[in-house]
This record gives C-alpha cells, structure tokens and sequence, in this order.
C-alpha cells in the first residue's frame, strides 16, 4: 500500500511539473528574454476573438476609394494618387479643400464625434494660390481656420514642408515652419491657441490623446527630446532625453507608442508613471524572421495592434495589452487568424487566404472598430469596410 501511494505521489508530482512547463511556454518573452530585457512584452497564446458585425459591411463601388484613418464609415476619395475629399458613401462631404485647386493631406487630417480637422496643400497647376491652410471644424459648425503659411513645391509633401498634426476630441497640435519651427496647440474648450515650443531643426513630430499632447524635436546640439503639454493646463515639459532616430510617437491612452532609437521596436511610454514601461520586439511568433514595427493601429485606450509593412505576404495580427504588457494574437474563428495585409505584398498573397485586413480604426461608440477588408476574388480585390467587435 506504500508503494502505491509513493507510486501516485511521483506520477502527481511529475503530471504537475509538466503542467508548469506546459504554462511556461504559452507565456513568452521567454524567461531568459525577461531576464535580459524586464520591459519586454510577454506573449500570450490565447487569443483574443474579434466577431465581425453581421450584414454591416460596406463593399466599394471604384478602386479609389479607401476607408478613412478614423471616423466610422466614411471613405478617402483618391483621384490619380491625390485625397481630393472624405465623404460618407452617399456622397456627402465630411472633409473638402476650402480653397480651389487644393488637396488633402493624406497623412494631416483628423475625424471624431467631436469634429474634423485637415491641413489642404495646392495641387498645381490649377491652385487658387501657393499657400497651405489648416481647418478644424466643430461638428455642426462651419471651418475655422487656424492657421496657413507657404507651400514649397520642390519639398513635394506637407510633412517634407515642416507642417505635421494632429488632432483629437476637438483638439489640435501642430507643427509651422516659419524660419524656426514652432509647435502650437488649439484647445476646443477655450478656442485660444498656445504656442508651446520654437526650434531651429526640422524633423519634429507631433500626436495627441483627450488629456495629453506630445512631440518629439531636435535642437541645435541634434538632440532629441520627448516633450509634454497639459491640454487642461496648457504646462509644457521635457518628459525623456531620446536617442537618434526616434520618431512616430501616437498616443493610446495615458501611453505614448514610439520608436525610441533607430531601432525598429516600439517602446511605451507611460505618461502617469513618467517612465518607460514595456518593449514590444518584432520577435513575436506572427513575425517569422523577425520584421520592422510600423505606427500600431490604436484600437482603444489601453491597445494596439501591431504593424510591419515590411512583411511580403499577410501575416497573423497580434494585440498589445499596454496596461497589462501581453501580446495575444487575434482569431476569427478558433485557429483561423486574422490576418493584416502589408503595404509591402503582392495582391497575389491574398489568393493563400480568405481575407485580410488592411485598415482598423479606433473604437466608436457602439464598442465596434471599423475594418477595412481585402478579399481576392475572380475579378481581383474585392475592398470593404467591416464592424467588428473585439470580445476582450
């Protein structure tokens, strides 16, 4: 009878031992990595579901019409490479040029429930004028214009001109080249606009959250440095020295999502803590080789979904928990990813699977994130728009 009962405490013993080891492997970065490097992000084999929205999807009538940065179902309208508007698919207008013969910034604009905001740039050779002009609108309201200055041609974009934005929940920040570049601030609750910081080199970047304003710029020893406002209280301060070639810094709560080097991970900045909280490598297990970390895909307050444009072929999707540090990936179905489909592939990739994402917006009202999905078929791609619901 002692044997046996030595016998089962052994096979207890060893069936726990596994089961440990069995746990240790569905949670990664690996023990080792953890150890050399405490902010990396610890990966999760459960997935997280997301249930596309029955009957809702929209398809689109033309190739040229793509699903907007945010702001629901409302589409870019592209003519020969140029954002000529932002309208619903009933034609009505969100965002239009004010000035004849001017474009939108593919990359200055910015959709709420609180409003719009855009930079237009001169399309020659048929602009009423040379100049840029940036807008916001409150909804309901007609454009006010907040500010303006001259385009130069030969820098060929509104960022390759100094003028970078954004905006949030009525608010916007931006950057003017005027012989230095000054960074400035709208405040919807006040109307007033603060100039919160001058510099003499290019290359700063800007984002904004509901509280926050962040921007990353260089002064005259090429240093870098992460800098703060306040929206409320309008106090700038320098947050973190950087290393060179940090850049593309978006905000997703209380965090800042960047490049934090020349490097091409994301590092998370945590604006209550003031420190940096968690390392998110491209060694996760969707990236097979390794891949380089573009700007994420914000979903809501507290995650992101990860991009590498760089990657030839779609590849699994995968969620960060910023507040929880885990990285999961995203499943249609049980063992059926989601999949993105990167700026770098081929159309033809897309024959491999059923679709593929390329395009998610942030969270709306109805706790839903707008998609916008590619599908090969007979004819070619086939884009639409899709709701889906994240089942956290």
């Amino acid at each position: 009878m002692k044997k046996w009962t030595a016998g089962m405490v052994l096979v207890l013993v060893t069936m726990l031992v596994c089961a440990g080891c069995g746990n240790e492997s569905e949670m990664a970065a690996p023990a080792d990595e953890k150890q050399n490097d405490p902010l990396a992000v610890a990966w999760v084999e459960d997935p997280v579901m997301v249930q596309l929205v029955e009957n809702a999807g929209v398809e689109f009538a033309t190739e040229e019409i793509t699903l907007a940065r945010e702001g629901g179902t409302v589409f870019e309208d592209w003519n020969e490479g140029v954002l000529t508007q932002i309208q619903t698919m009933g034609g009505e207008s969100v965002i239009s040029p004010q000035h004849l013969g001017h474009d939108i910034g593919d990359d200055c604009y910015g959709i709420d429930a609180t409003g719009t905001c855009w930079v237009e740039w001169p399309g020659p050779p048929d602009a009423q004028d040379g100049s840029w002009y940036l807008y916001v609108r409150p909804d309901g309201e007609d454009p006010l214009l907040l500010d303006e200055g001259v385009y130069y041609y030969d820098r060929k974009s509104l960022r390759g001109n100094g003028v970078v934005m954004d905006y949030a929940a009525g608010n916007v920040i931006w950057i003017k080249p005027n012989g230095d570049y000054c960074v400035r601030l709208y405040r919807a609750a006040t109307g007033d606009t603060l100039e919160l910081d001058q510099f003499a080199n290019a290359g700063a970047q800007v984002a904004i959250g509901a509280e926050d304003a962040v921007w990353v710029k260089r002064d005259a020893d090429q240093q870098l440095y992460l800098m703060h406002c306040d929206l409320e209280g309008g106090e700038v301060t320098q947050l973190e020295q950087l290393e060179d070639g940090a850049d593309n810094p978006v905000i997703c709560g209380r965090f800042v999502v960047m490049h934090k080097n020349s490097g091409r991970d994301l590092w998370v900045y945590d604006l209550e803590q003031r420190a940096w909280t968690l390392h998110i490598g491209s060694n996760l297990p969707v990236f097979e080789g390794g891949a380089a970390l573009d700007v994420p895909f914000v979903l809501d307050d507290r995650r992101i979904a990860l991009v590498a444009d760089t990657m030839l072929a779609p590849y699994p999707l995968a969620v960060v928990d910023l507040v929880g540090g885990t990285a999961q990936p995203l499943e249609v179905a049980p063992y059926t990813p989601l999949y993105y489909f990167p700026s770098g592939a081929k159309e033809e990739t897309l024959a491999d699977i059923d679709y593929a994402v390329n395009r998610i917006q942030p969270v709306t009202d109805d706790n839903t994130n707008e998609m916008m999905i590619l599908r090969m078929t007979d004819d070619g791609v086939q884009k639409s728009a899709q709701p889906a619901e994240f089942l956290w």
